[in-house]
């Protein structure tokens, strides 16, 4: 890479960073995003996110080396287009703060469809993130995509 696409590539970085920051929005992860392009999400998120033959990350503008790489709450909307709607509920358990994610399609009246669990014994699994929660649940949503 040369300093020019270096440079690019950091301003890209930066770029996504501030937005997410400022939006207060975390960036799906490279196996959501790339599953999302698989299941056809083509929104022009500005950034590309490429993985390295190392097995690192970094950032490009070129769409022939990345996968888009959307906040979370622009690939919820796109799935609620493709008719799953996902929902994180909020709970305490122990004096903390824990998060269950479901979802449900939109053209039915349920309230939630499916919750993502491990075991069968196990009605919902718990998250102690929100941001880990409703990355799950784009994931699992995604791969029901057809």
């Amino acid at each position: 890479m040369n300093n020019s696409d270096t440079k690019q590539a950091e301003q890209l970085r930066e770029n996504a960073v501030m937005q997410s920051v400022l939006f207060e929005d975390n960036l799906v992860t490279y196996d959501t995003a790339l599953l999302a392009k698989n299941k056809g999400f083509d929104i022009d998120c500005g950034w590309k996110l490429r993985k390295l033959d190392d097995g690192t990350f970094t950032h490009t503008n070129c769409s022939d080396l990345g996968v888009e790489q959307p906040t979370q709450s622009l690939l919820k909307k796109w799935l609620r287009e493709k008719l799953f709607d996902i929902t994180v509920i909020t709970d305490w358990k122990k004096g903390k703060r824990i998060y269950y994610v479901g979802f449900s399609f939109v053209n039915t009246k349920n309230e939630i469809d499916i919750w993502f669990s491990k075991n069968e014994k196990e009605n919902k699994i718990e998250y102690a993130k929100y941001e880990d929660a409703l990355e799950v649940g784009l994931y699992e949503c995604l791969q029901r995509v057809s």
